[in-house]
């Protein structure tokens, strides 16, 4: 019997007003982390992008989906954008919490 591979479904929309909203659905790790990086890289971050992360289907997420998140983080704000969490899964948000980086992503 094999192990289930990890899967992760990232959809990417683009609002009228230029904002874009990434929904996740599945966990984020190790194997699946690279999948949202290269979705995030085809994001035109710059001039002030907004972009909101929906969380809400994500109901693990380890080292490599937070250095993952990080990264997101990272990127848009070098764009002088703002990157927020607009839902979270609390299994996600307690782990967020644990490293001190739920502030980071909830700030209105």
């Amino acid at each position: 019997m094999s192990a289930e591979p990890a899967r992760l479904v990232v959809s990417h929309l683009a609002a009228v007003d230029g904002g874009h909203t990434v929904v996740l659905d599945g966990e984020l790790d190790y194997q699946t982390a690279p999948d949202f990086v290269a979705v995030l890289d085809e994001i035109p971050v710059d001039d002030g992008a907004r972009v909101d992360l929906d969380l809400a289907a994500v109901p693990f997420c380890d080292s490599a989906g937070i250095a993952a998140l990080v990264r997101a983080y990272q990127l848009v704000n070098k764009g002088q954008g703002k990157l927020r969490v607009v839902a979270m899964d609390p299994r996600v948000r307690r782990t967020l919490e644990l490293t001190g980086l739920a502030q980071l992503f909830t700030q209105p």
